[in-house]
């Protein structure tokens, strides 16, 4: 597993822990929604998506941050101002925290193994 793998696997666990009400969770099963939102976006999706390689190579942490930002415009264009906005935007909030933290535990544990 690359450094990469390590630290979105982790991000996307401990970010998960902020999303109270399932927000991002799975992919919205909602009518009228793919009608709305064309490029859907949630946290299974990306997890796949770092799984299956789909970041590729280069530049894969900018394209992992820009899956965030999507998941949380879809949010703000399906749902508005509001409760479920603002709930996500706790989500949003935390997320440099929570990066900088899977950062710095892989680095970490990357040293200790070598």
């Amino acid at each position: 597993e690359s450094e990469f793998e390590s630290v979105a696997k982790l991000t996307l666990t401990n970010i998960s822990k902020y999303d109270e009400f399932d927000i991002f969770m799975e992919p919205v099963d909602i009518p009228g929604y793919q009608d709305i939102i064309k490029n859907p976006m949630d946290f299974h999706t990306m997890r796949a998506k770092v799984d299956g390689g789909g970041y590729g190579k280069k530049d894969q942490a900018g394209k992992l941050y820009d899956d965030f930002l999507l998941a949380f415009d879809n949010c703000k264009e399906f749902n508005g101002e509001g409760e479920v906005f603002e709930e996500a935007g706790k989500v949003l909030k935390a997320l440099p925290v929570v990066f900088a933290k899977a950062c710095d535990e892989v680095v970490r544990s990357s040293t200790l193994i070598k």
